[in-house]
């Protein structure tokens, strides 16, 4: 059993390039950093993080926040807070203080106004704290003594993120609506894209194309729900399939920083 067990604590040592860990250390700030930009470029800001009171959208607190310090400045303060923070960690500017801070006063907004923080949000901040733990503030960064190397586990943890988020997009689509995969009806791509709500596709030019929004969503199906392959050598073959995907959704849909904020992890799937 102690064998194993030295097996396994060398296999999560072994030394890998943190170079690709790097480079989402720098990306996945950008996206964040550019959804709050857009906040502000419509106007949103004041309204989301101010109390209702005052007309904004934020409730009376029921938990801890810094709404305790100051119930019509601490939004907005969090919100600079956020945004600073997440420019130092992108340029490596004493990163892990910087991710801290970061990722706390990120989640502080999603209480405030939590209708507007989604899963996308989570998941950049879980890697933030994934990234907290290798030595990703010593490449590429401003502060910090210069390496090329860490640990090889946070590698393996966002693999293993990514295979998760995609397999259970797959096989969360087929359970919730069995038409993803029937060849019957309207298909479940096109009612998506021409969604007002969330797509940008014409409805009625869109009805010209339904052969191709079934074949599209049956091949998103699969490769969502191969996601395994993250976890196999042929996860940069399976990355340069799904990427697709994400560039036609930011094309066609309007769901903020959801595919750039994907896309900024795929440097571990192309890492040697």
């Amino acid at each position: 059993m102690r064998a194993r067990w030295e097996q396994w604590v060398r296999f999560c040592d072994r030394p890998i390039d943190c170079r690709p860990l790097a480079m989402i250390r720098i990306l996945v700030p950008l996206c964040v950093i550019g959804d709050l930009l857009q906040m502000a470029q419509l106007g949103l800001v004041t309204t989301f993080y101010r109390p209702q009171a005052i007309g904004g959208l934020v409730p009376a607190p029921h938990r801890w926040n810094v709404w305790d310090l100051s119930a019509e400045w601490g939004g907005l303060v969090t919100y600079g807070v956020t945004l600073v923070a997440m420019a130092l960690v992108s340029v490596g500017f004493y990163s892990r203080i910087s991710t801290i801070v970061a990722v706390a006063a990120s989640a502080n907004l999603a209480v405030l106004v939590p209708h507007s923080d989604r899963a996308i949000d989570d998941i950049l901040r879980t890697v933030l704290l994934i990234l907290l733990f290798t030595n990703v503030h010593r490449c590429w960064s401003l502060t910090g003594k210069a390496t090329k190397l860490t640990a090889g586990w946070p590698s393996d943890l966002l693999l293993t993120l990514l295979a998760l988020i995609y397999m259970s997009a797959g096989v969360g689509k087929i359970m919730q609506n069995t038409d993803w995969v029937t060849m019957a009806g309207t298909p479940v791509l096109y009612r998506v894209m021409a969604d007002p709500a969330g797509g940008n596709v014409d409805e009625s030019a869109g009805m010209a194309w339904f052969g191709l929004f079934r074949i599209l969503g049956l091949l998103t199906i699969v490769v969502e729900c191969v996601g395994f392959l993250a976890w196999t050598r042929w996860r940069s073959w399976w990355a340069l399939t799904v990427a697709p995907i994400h560039i036609g959704i930011a094309m066609t849909m309007k769901l903020g920083m959801f595919s750039y904020g994907m896309l900024a992890l795929y440097p571990v799937l192309f890492a040697p």
